[in-house]
C-alpha cells in the first residue's frame, strides 16, 4: 500500500506571521499533485537478480531535481477499519529492514522537462539473513529547478520558497525459499440497525516468512444459500491484521447468513512472478442476526 504525499516547505531568511498564514495558504493549492510519476508503483527485486529498476518521468515544464532516501514501514488496519502505517517498529525493522543493503544509480539526479530517467536499484547479497521476503519503502523526493523568485517587502524581508514533493513506494527482495499464507483468527459479526448493514471484521494472521501480498473475496447469502452481495478488497498482511466489511442487509431476511472468505495470492497490479504464492484458501462463517 502508498503513503500520501507531504509537501514540504524550506523557507529561506525569517517570515512575519502574516507572510506565514499566506505561504501556506498557497502551499494548499501549488503542492496538490506530483510533478513526477514513478513506475512500477512497487518494486520486487530477485535474489537471482539482485537488480531491479524504477522509471522517474518529469511530467511538468521545469527541470526537477531528484532525491532519494529509505525508511522501513508497514501498513496496519484498525477494527475500525482505519489504515495507518507504522514506521517506529525498531525490532521488526532489525529483523526485515533492508536499511543499508539498498544502492541506488544514480542516487541523485536532475530530470529535464517532459523527459525520463531510469533508476537502478541494487539490494547487496543476503546470505548471512534467513530465509524470507524484506522490504523497505523508497522515498523520491522532487523539487523544481528555477530561478529564485524573491519578493521583497518595504522592510527588506526577502523570502524564497521551494516546494519539495515526496512520494514513497514499497520495496521487496525475495531471499532464498519463500512461503506466505493467512490464517482467520477471530471474526466478529454485527448488525447495525442505524445504517442496515451486517458488519463483519475478521482478524487475520499471516504464516510463512513472507509478507500475504494477494485478494481477498467475501461473499454474504442468506439461509437459502442465495448470493446477497459480494466484495473483492486487496489482501495485504505483514503480520496480524484487521479487515472490516460492511453489507447491504436484506430488508426480508430469516433465519442466518453465511460467510464465504476467499484468500488467493493473485493481484491485478503485480506480477505472478513477483508474488509469493499460496495454496487458495477459504474460511466460512455463520451470521446470526
Amino acid at each position: 500500500m502508498k503513503r500520501p504525499e507531504t509537501l514540504i516547505l524550506h523557507l529561506k531568511k525569517s517570515l512575519s506571521f502574516t507572510t506565514m498564514l499566506l505561504v501556506l495558504a498557497i502551499s494548499g493549492i501549488t503542492g496538490a499533485s506530483a510533478q513526477v510519476s514513478i513506475a512500477p508503483t512497487q518494486l520486487f527485486i530477485h535474489e537471482k537478480q539482485g537488480v531491479g529498476e524504477i522509471f522517474l518521468t518529469n511530467t511538468s515544464d521545469t527541470a526537477q531535481e531528484i532525491t532519494f532516501d529509505f525508511q522501513f514501514g508497514y501498513p496496519v488496519s484498525t477494527e475500525e477499519g482505519a489504515i495507518s502505517m507504522v514506521y517506529d517498529d525498531s525490532l521488526t525493522k532489525e529483523r526485515y529492514g533492508l536499511e543499508g543493503r539498498v544502492r541506488l544509480f544514480p542516487s541523485r539526479v536532475i530530470i529535464p522537462p517532459n523527459w525520463s530517467q531510469t533508476i537502478r536499484v541494487q539490494v547487496l547479497p543476503m546470505n548471512d539473513r534467513p530465509d524470507g521476503v524484506y522490504w523497505s519503502r523508497l522515498l523520491v523526493a522532487s523539487s523544481a529547478i528555477t530561478p529564485d523568485a524573491d519578493a521583497q517587502n518595504s522592510e527588506g524581508i526577502t523570502t524564497d520558497i521551494n516546494y519539495v514533493l515526496e512520494q514513497n513506494i514499497p520495496l521487496f527482495y525475495r531471499h532464498g525459499e519463500n512461503s506466505t499464507g493467512v490464517r482467520v483468527t477471530d471474526i466478529r459479526t454485527s448488525v447495525d440497525e442505524s445504517s442496515n448493514q451486517i458488519v463483519v471484521i475478521p482478524k487475520l494472521e499471516r504464516t510463512g516468512n513472507s509478507p500475504y501480498l494477494g485478494t481477498m473475496h467475501a461473499k454474504l447469502f442468506d439461509a437459502t444459500g442465495e448470493l446477497i452481495e459480494k466484495k473483492e478488497v486487496p489482501a495485504y498482511f505483514y503480520f496480524e491484521d484487521w479487515r472490516r466489511l460492511t453489507f447491504k442487509k436484506p430488508e426480508i431476511s430469516e433465519g442466518s447468513f453465511r460467510l464465504d472468505l476467499e484468500f488467493q495470492t493473485r493481484r491485478r497490479s503485480i506480477s505472478s512472478g513477483d508474488i509469493v504464492k499460496a495454496d487458495d484458501q477459504v474460511h466460512t462463517v455463520q451470521i446470526f442476526p
